[in-house]
């Protein structure tokens, strides 16, 4: 799969895939909201905004969970509630391999209904399109989300639950224990009371720094292109800036054979990346955090974002300079961003974009070289 779904949405399906063994024998996942009962219109988070649909805020309880979560744990006994079945466990065991790199699915565990297959349904036959809900009742009370394993067409019972995040945009996301982060997923629009867009995502498994891999135990530390914890960093042969090539078919690429962390395009050429967050450590000089945020999330609204949301994954590219009627608009990144030394083979902004790569100015992070 292509890096650019682990970083903007951790496809539930790749999740799935790359699952090497189960899990072995506090935070919440976001704040309640005043009213979980509530109709709420959301949009889906993709570039250009998506279609809207009314959220699924079903009172009915699904009966037999434990409703833990996205709760920090050290055991499988952590995430076993008092009124529940007891099947919840600690990610502690859930390990994988990710861009030829050995790493643990959550640098802070948390605890999750057992990932090994579909655990919940993202499209529910007769329901409105999502967000829908998991570990609880259908609606936003509920401390799990439900990530479809097609994110472009979710299918039903064909999902897996997350650990809810919360979000306004252009503020920062909240609810994610520990390292991990939240990535953005569905937002609903100002209401009469409010002007603020805010939404509900998905935390992921996040390191920046060797240090957010310390709950793991001796032995961790952060693959820092990845994003991922692991025993075994692995030295990249093509550095980042370099021109990539992922496959669109499921064969041998960039990311599988680990010579790079490939951000591709429809086409499979692309560029080596690295992971970041918004506000977190910096992108390499001339560099900026990606999330594929727009100023108009709802297109044919009034409604508008200024600045990337805080707080949520994204992936270093480099910035450029688009001309329109001989007007040049320099790429810029967010605030907060220090700049870093460049690594060998960045490309700085100005000096052209990457093979495979063209600068684009639809994203608030924008102008800046994209697949």
């Amino acid at each position: 799969m292509s890096f650019r779904n682990w970083f903007g949405l951790v496809v539930a399906s790749g999740f799935i895939a790359v699952v090497a063994g189960g899990c072995s024998s506090s935070a919440s996942s976001g704040p309640s909201p005043s009213d979980a009962s509530a109709d709420v219109v959301f949009g889906h988070r993709m570039l250009d905004g998506g279609a809207l649909g009314t959220g699924d805020d079903a009172a009915a309880s699904n009966l037999g969970v434990d409703g833990t979560t996205g709760q920090i744990c050290t055991s499988d006994k952590d995430c076993v509630s008092a009124t529940g079945p007891g099947v919840n466990v600690c990610s502690i065991g859930v390990a994988g391999t990710v861009g030829n790199v050995d790493i643990q699915f959550w640098s802070t565990p948390v605890c999750l209904i057992p990932p090994t297959t579909a655990n919940c349904d993202p499209a529910p036959i007769g329901k409105a399109p999502g967000p829908h809900y998991c570990d609880g009742p259908d609606n936003i009370a509920s401390p799990g989300i439900c990530v479809a394993d097609d994110q472009a067409n979710p299918q039903p019972g064909q999902g897996l639950c997350f650990p809810k995040c919360s979000y306004t945009l252009g503020g920062t996301a909240t609810g994610c224990a520990g390292s991990n982060v939240c990535s953005l997923d569905w937002f609903s629009p100002p209401t009469a009371s409010s002007s603020a867009v805010t939404g509900v995502g998905f935390c992921q498994s996040t390191c920046q720094v060797d240090s957010d891999c310390s709950k793991l135990g001796a032995g961790y530390g952060c693959q820092t292109d990845i994003g991922l914890c692991t025993t075994k960093k692995v030295t990249r042969a093509k550095p980042i800036g370099s021109g990539c090539v992922a496959s669109t078919d499921g064969g041998a690429d960039d990311n599988t054979t680990g010579a790079c962390n490939c951000l591709s395009g429809s086409s499979g050429q692309g560029v080596c990346t690295s992971f970041c967050v918004v506000g977190g450590a910096a992108c390499p000089n001339g560099w900026v955090c990606e999330t594929d945020e727009t100023s108009s999330p709802f297109p044919g609204t009034t409604v508008t974002v200024s600045t990337q949301t805080r707080g949520v994954s994204g992936f270093c590219v480099p910035a450029c300079s688009l001309t329109d009627a001989g007007a040049a608009a320099a790429g810029t990144g967010d605030a907060g961003e220090a700049d870093a030394a460049p690594d060998a083979g960045g490309t700085p902004a100005g000096q052209g974009c990457p093979v495979g790569t063209s600068c684009q100015g639809k994203t608030l992070a924008g102008p800046d070289c994209q697949p």
